[in-house]
């Protein structure tokens, strides 16, 4: 699982991010797969910034 983040590039955790984002937009009277697919896009964004910053 390391060697696959390693190999991320912080654009494909932008994109990831970002789909997450399209499928809470998605979820219409679900709040806790809504909650679960912000969280998971703000995780993602911060760890594409992170990697960016490290680069």
């Amino acid at each position: 699982m390391k060697e696959y983040y390693n190999n991320l590039k912080p654009l494909h955790l932008f994109i990831f991010g970002t789909v997450f984002m399209l499928l809470a937009r998605t979820a219409k009277e679900n709040l806790g797969f809504e909650m679960g697919c912000l969280f998971a896009a703000l995780f993602l964004y911060i760890l594409a910034l992170v990697k960016y910053i490290k680069k």
